[in-house]
């Protein structure tokens, strides 16, 4: 059996390298809507590795030395894990590949979790977990760098604490199970993680309903409950720190859901290749013709997966519904799509493994599901070829979308393959991305990307950066003792000093986006930002290491009684 499973596991490793192929054959960057923003986070965290300058808040190497908050309240730790393997490997071709290969293999590594703990039959397992890992949600990282992969790709993970709950009367919480699956999900992408609590809510509500020990079902799940807040506590805490003081730019409001942002109805050659919907279309038809016959899990992951498939295309009139402020923070529809595919693909195995009204035999249904995974690799294969070829054209960038350029193509080429110099592309092309930015004396900010890109990007050249003792120096020559903007933010903790004077609220003045402005005197000016979050929140990160440590030792001991047994 372990080797059954070590050759399926080879396979999805395989299938995974073979995607994106043509972008290592072609020796290709794929620069998608969301490369440059992330690139930025993780050129920060490699630098901090590399200096040893640990700022868990601002930025002092990547978006321009600007000093803004992003890593802190957007999955710092995986960032931490992107940010050592750009340090390792010094090149942004050879990361870009080796985290490609990452999300796909984890994926898929995951699904398979999920299949073997639902007891899903052999021959289904490496199927349908590589239909999962071939699905537009994992794939869109390789071709757009979109970072919600990164959460589908742990997804598999909770569903499995979902489906224990109903599935396993007499063991409905395995704590360690239910701690890890939250703790990665919010380590990761905190969006997701709130979609997988939701999840996790329904079939715990399911499961108190039919348990014949409640007691011990709520007292289990309280336990990982308490558990993944201690784990957590950089996460929540990092939103305490920054949103106590100061108020944020939210991400961008997607006005028009329905036809950017949601799957079209109902066959999306992108985000729903034709395959995906014969395979649903028949679990949901199989489904619902032998309802009497199929178990509770099938049931429950077969309505919820329908539920979220339909949510996430362009038949609900989104556009309305994103009227509503709270609906609008969504973004995108699609979002949901993960939690879709994840379930109906479960739901697919579960009735190939237990149901005897099948329409094929099981030849007939492997061959089927190889035929799909086939279909699918070969247009991922397709798409990762045509974005790939795209490095070489005059046009380069593979998405423009609100992206700006100091440097010719072949400069920005050129940049890429730079050895330890992986800070020349940040500074040759950028998207001015405002979020998280802090907004000073107004609701709503106004033309945010364009303020961004004038105050802080655009005004790289115009000051003389360097990291010294974990603080940032910006160095300036004035030749008039007027006030000047500073292209770096200031929040609420932010400290700031000019030519070695520390600086009061009266000493400086903040644009609408929190860049500084500040009177410097004739001649060389120097000022000097740090960051110093409150008392209470490095207390809580002492408690939250000490978490950390005490869930490594457990983890060990468990695993040394499993094999010892």
């Amino acid at each position: 059996m372990i080797k059954k499973h070590a050759k399926n596991i080879l396979i999805i490793a395989v299938f995974a390298l073979i995607v994106i192929s043509p972008q290592i054959y072609s020796h290709s960057l794929i620069l998608g809507s969301d490369s440059l923003f992330h690139f930025n986070r993780f050129y920060d965290m490699a630098s901090q590795i590399n200096d040893h300058n640990w700022q868990y808040f601002v930025s002092m190497y990547g978006f321009t030395q600007s000093g803004r908050i992003v890593n802190a309240i957007y999955g710092p730790l995986l960032a931490y894990l992107h940010g050592f393997i750009l340090w390792i490997t010094r090149s942004w071709f050879l990361y870009q590949i080796i985290s490609d290969f990452m999300v796909m293999f984890i994926a898929g590594c995951m699904m398979y979790y999920l299949l073997i703990q639902n007891k899903v039959s052999q021959r289904y397992l490496m199927p349908l977990s590589t239909l999962y890992m071939l699905s537009y949600v994992i794939f869109t990282w390789t071709i757009s760098q979109q970072f919600l992969s990164w959460g589908a790709a742990i997804l598999p993970l909770g569903v499995s604490v979902a489906t224990r709950l109903i599935r396993e009367k007499d063991n409905p919480v395995n704590i360690l199970e239910m701690t890890l699956a939250v703790t990665l999900m919010l380590q990761t992408h905190v969006l997701s993680s709130l979609l997988l609590i939701v999840l996790l809510t329904i079939f715990f509500s399911i499961a108190i309903l039919q348990s014949t020990n409640k007691k011990r079902l709520l007292l289990r799940t309280l336990i990982a409950a308490l558990c993944t807040i201690f784990l957590t506590a950089n996460i929540w805490g990092s939103f305490l720190e920054v949103y106590m003081g100061n108020q944020l730019i939210p991400p961008f409001k997607n006005k028009t859901p329905q036809s950017r942002g949601s799957v079209a109805f109902p066959i999306d050659n992108l985000k729903l290749f034709f395959p995906y919907v014969l395979l649903f279309g028949y679990q949901i038809f199989m489904t619902l013709m032998h309802w009497r016959h199929t178990t509770l899990v099938i049931r429950t992951v077969t309505i919820i997966g329908t539920i979220c498939l339909v949510l996430s295309s362009s038949i609900i009139p989104w556009n309305t519904l994103f009227k509503i402020h709270f609906i609008s923070l969504f973004q995108f529809p699609y979002r949901l799509l993960p939690t879709a595919i994840v379930l109906l693909l479960l739901g697919l195995g579960l009735t190939l493994t237990t149901s005897d009204y099948l329409l094929f035999n099981k030849k007939q249904l492997s061959l089927i599901l190889i035929t799909a995974m086939i279909c699918i690799l070969a247009n991922n294969i397709g798409i990762v070829h045509k974005k790939a070829a795209i490095w070489h054209t005059p046009k380069v960038l593979a998405d423009k979308n609100k992206i700006h350029q100091d440097a010719t193509k072949t400069t920005i080429r050129q940049s890429f393959y730079a050895n330890k110099r992986l800070h020349v592309l940040l500074d040759s092309v950028w998207k001015p991305t405002p979020d998280y930015l802090p907004v000073n004396g107004a609701k709503k900010v106004k033309e945010p990307y364009k303020k961004y890109n004038e105050q802080i990007a655009r005004q790289q050249y115009t000051f003389v950066k360097y990291v010294e003792n974990k603080k940032l120096y910006i160095l300036w020559y004035a030749t008039k003792p007027n006030y000047k903007t500073i292209n770096v933010i200031k929040y609420a903790h932010t400290r700031l000093k000019l030519n070695g004077k520390p600086l009061s609220a009266y000493d400086y003045q903040l644009t609408k986006i929190g860049a500084v402005k500040v009177r410097g005197k004739v001649g060389e000016n120097v000022m000097q930002l740090s960051y110093q979050p409150a008392k209470w929140f490095m207390n809580l990160m002492t408690v939250n290491k000490l978490a950390w440590f005490i869930l490594a030792c457990y983890t060990i001991y468990v695993t040394y009684q499993r094999i010892k047994k």
